[in-house]
């Protein structure tokens, strides 16, 4: 049940609020005089730099602060500390001598919270997140890269007949939200083997399709519909009281505000245990058909099971699942439901969210740059605007895939990632040592605009991305950080690049798109990734023929 927080009567407000105040004073004082040497800013009383982050986003303030006080400097959420490092050597080292992070900072319990703490994405151990590596590791094996080509083609050439019922017409689409429904469709079919019911809508309208099956009686829409409700309440502006009184807490009092929070949720709270509990009744589901389907195989399927992936064979299309539910680790074994829960989580949320917004990126950069746009065209007309493009062809496309990196360099998908140090740390480049305990920021933001990296930081030049190019050939590789780096860099950053590329060529062997006017420059905001904060809206235009 809901209830409206406002109605806890005044005196039991002042019970917890007077308590909490003496805390948090003592605790910032003490946190105060711990990170007197590190340059930065104070932060408001209660709140810290919230109400900055809110103003300019997490990545925004990043960049004014390195600007400010240079590639170290901290900023407070509540009483909580945080020292962002925001220099291409000082990233470079967090990333590979500081793999443990912090707990995701939310007040979600029980089910919920072990969504978001045992995937691989969130797992704050390093022995954890190791061995769950090694897990996944088939899936993105380059046979098993291979075998998605497919089904990635299909879902690219299903988007270009949802954008051909508009092109010409004069109509805008949001181009942000069918990229997400684009790569939730792949996701899918890669990891589940399920079709997750994109673009049936749009197609259904115009008669191309029957109607699509209404919202909640399909594992499909089941699927899509409680991951977009749940990404939706990770939006800024869509954070609830509960959420934001946990990350102004010292931490003595966290666990009393996720206590009430569960008890007495908020609109935040109830949306987001809600579209959780969806996902795992789907994939429970899934989970169940399974281990059905393994047991009518018979005991051939459970010898194989048990021998594990053939790691030189990867894995195909649709059986990431059933990997899941037969895989081991020496440290920790075989995964529990709980575990193949939120590993399933994090396939869906670092798979479907972060491309999407990159993709996304990509056309308003290039819509926005005539001369970069001739010359992808150019090179996609080389290519062959009728030919089907096979696997082994992405990798003739250099232009393209310049593109693409520099989308990531400009509008990264992932601004930020977070680290806890286990030991003291002195910042490369600096005199400015971090006891052990610190919780970092990691501004990739702040890096791949660095005026010291790169030249014309603020420019999209995708030229420099290319390999005959002086440039590229002489940047500190850790100033180009977009998949993150060390022994946690994002292990499907293969897939996203070959989702993306292949994407990108069926749309433009096809279409140009047009921004609709007050887009420029375009505002984005930071939940758990950065994305447009109203969408992209864009006019579709056939290309003439050649």
């Amino acid at each position: 049940m809901m209830i409206d927080i406002s109605m806890i009567p005044l005196p039991l407000w002042a019970f917890f609020v007077i308590p909490l105040a003496l805390v948090w004073v003592a605790s910032s004082l003490r946190q105060m005089w711990r990170y007197r040497h590190v340059p930065g800013y104070w932060g408001m009383p209660l709140v810290g730099n919230l109400l900055d982050v809110q103003n300019k986003s997490w990545h925004g303030l990043h960049a004014e602060g390195v600007a400010r006080f240079g590639p170290v400097f901290k900023l407070w959420v509540g009483a909580d500390p945080h020292i962002v490092v925001g220099s291409a050597e000082g990233v470079r080292q967090v990333l590979s001598r500081a793999p443990h992070r912090y707990e995701f900072p939310s007040p979600l319990a029980g089910d919920d919270r072990e969504m978001m703490r045992d995937g691989l994405l969130f797992a704050r151990d390093a022995t954890l997140h190791k061995a769950l590596r090694t897990v996944w590791a088939p899936a993105f094996h380059p046979n098993s890269l291979a075998a998605y080509h497919g089904t990635m083609l299909s879902a690219a050439d299903r988007l270009c007949e949802v954008l051909s019922l508009v092109a010409d017409s004069g109509k805008s689409v949001e181009i942000w939200r069918l990229m997400g429904k684009l790569t939730m469709s792949v996701i899918g079919t890669c990891s589940f083997g399920i079709d997750l019911d994109s673009f049936q809508e749009e197609l259904a309208l115009a008669g191309r399709l029957p109607p699509p099956a209404a919202p909640g009686t399909s594992l499909g829409q089941s699927v899509v519909t409680a991951f977009w409700v749940m990404l939706d309440n990770t939006r800024p502006e869509k954070v609830g009281t509960w959420a934001t009184l946990f990350m102004l807490v010292p931490q003595v009092f966290k666990e009393a505000v996720r206590t009430m929070a569960r008890v007495i949720p908020d609109s935040h709270m109830f949306a987001m245990s809600g579209s959780l509990a969806a996902l795992r009744n789907v994939v429970y589901k899934l989970m169940a058909a399974e281990r059905q389907r393994g047991a009518a195989e018979g005991e051939g399927a459970k010898q194989q099971a048990a021998a594990g992936p053939d790691r030189a064979a990867g894995l195909q299309p649709g059986s990431f699942l059933k990997h899941l539910l037969t895989a081991e680790d020496k440290t920790f074994g075989s995964l529990s439901d709980k575990e193949i829960m939120a590993n399933v989580f994090t396939f869906l949320g670092a798979g479907a969210e972060t491309t999407a917004n990159q993709i996304a990126f990509a056309i308003y950069l290039i819509a926005t740059n005539p001369e970069a746009e001739a010359q992808l065209l150019k090179e996609v007309d080389s290519f062959g605007r009728g030919r089907t493009p096979t696997f082994s062809d992405l990798p003739s496309l250099p232009y393209l895939e310049a593109v693409f990196s520099e989308a990531c360099r400009l509008m990264p998908a992932a601004p930020l990632l977070f680290r806890q140090l286990e030991e003291d740390l002195t910042v490369a480049g600096t005199n400015i040592t971090l006891p052990k305990g610190t919780k970092l920021e990691v501004s990739l933001y702040s890096v791949m605009r660095d005026p010291a990296v790169w030249k014309e930081p603020l420019q999209f030049r995708p030229e420099r991305f290319l390999p005959d190019q002086p440039e590229w050939n002489n940047t500190n590789p850790a100033g180009h950080v977009p998949f993150g780096g060390g022994p946690r860099m994002c292990i499907g950053y293969k897939f996203a690049i070959n989702e993306a590329k292949l994407t990108l060529l069926r749309l433009y062997q096809r279409f140009t798109f047009e921004l609709e006017a007050g887009q420029v420059p375009l505002k984005t905001q930071t939940g758990l990734t950065q994305g447009p904060a109203s969408g992209i809206h864009i006019k579709v235009k056939t290309r003439p023929p050649a």
